[in-house]
């Protein structure tokens, strides 16, 4: 399985792909709104994409670390108005997805820590980084390689982060650590938000 452990993430997050992407498939088969953004509470992410725009600017270029199935492209493309967005994603089931639903978007398939500046199809860093429910599922052995290369690759990073854990029968919440983002990327929080069941980072690297 490609790169399951340069990453940390166990083998049973790759059996879940068929599910993963029966679910996505609305999302990339309708127009965007709101509600398709893969979340609870999602006007909170709209109200983390318009403060960005409006006190950093419209983001050009963008990476979404761990980006599954592409779920999120049509919310940098509408909402933020990105004009070249790239997903990097480490299975090889929901990486072949997003090539096949959004097949105007460059996809690579690596884990976070291996992207490398001479893959983007432009040049590093980012304007933007962006991770969505990932980070909370890299174990502590891994997660300062995983930010550092987030850090490294984009200008700004918008973190999401689950706070509440998945029901344990569906075998997520054992995999799922608490990190300390601030730390992690050594810069200000610029702005925080807090729902019933995430929060949302932005840094400025």
């Amino acid at each position: 399985m490609k790169n399951l452990d340069r990453q940390g993430i166990l083998e049973h997050f790759e059996d879940k792909a068929a599910a993963y992407i029966a679910n996505a498939e609305r999302r990339a088969a309708e127009p965007f709104c709101l509600a398709h953004i893969p979340t609870r509470h999602p006007e909170r992410m709209a109200d983390a994409a318009w403060w960005l725009i409006q006190n950093r600017g419209r983001p050009k270029t963008a990476i979404d670390f761990g980006c599954g199935t592409g779920r999120m492209v049509k919310f940098f493309e509408v909402l933020m108005g990105v004009d070249k967005y790239v997903g990097v994603e480490q299975v090889e089931a929901t990486f072949r997805q997003a090539q096949s639903w959004y097949a105007a978007e460059t996809f690579i398939n690596l884990a976070i820590q291996d992207l490398n500046p001479d893959d983007l199809p432009f040049a590093a860093p980012a304007d933007l980084g962006f991770t969505h429910g990932v980070l909370m599922h890299v174990p502590p052995e891994n997660i300062a390689d995983v930010c550092a290369n987030i850090r490294r690759l984009s200008k700004i990073q918008m973190i999401v982060e689950m706070t509440r854990q998945t029901d344990p029968a569906t075998g997520w919440a054992p995999h799922v650590f608490k990190h300390n983002y601030h730390s992690l990327f050594g810069a200000p929080v610029y702005k925080e938000w807090l729902t019933p069941n995430k929060r949302i980072f932005i840094f400025e690297g």
